[in-house]
């Protein structure tokens, strides 16, 4: 349920942010990924053991909580400072 939560905030800006959806997009595959995998490796082999939908040790809700944990911050950064994140940076050649 918590993943629903930061996924309606992600969906909210990305409906209010048109000229970025590309960027929200690209910047949660890019982090989500290596995300998942270490909490594959680390935080679901010791202690955290939480049900999910498919039963698996790594699901669909860890997918969208990496996914929006990861966009929504850099995005609350740009419009409240007016700066852009590194990532963005990078995948437009700046950096």
């Amino acid at each position: 349920m918590g993943s629903l939560y930061f996924l309606s905030i992600w969906l909210f800006l990305f409906w209010r942010v048109p000229q970025h959806r590309k960027n929200m997009i690209f910047f949660g595959l890019l982090l989500a990924g290596p995300a998942m995998i270490g909490e594959y490796l680390w935080w679901t082999k010791d202690w955290w053991h939480p049900q999910t939908i498919t039963g698996t040790r790594v699901g669909i809700e860890d997918f969208i909580a990496s996914f929006t944990h990861l966009t929504i911050p850099s995005f609350i950064y740009k419009y409240t400072f007016g700066k852009t994140s590194d990532m963005i940076m990078i995948k437009k050649g700046i950096c």
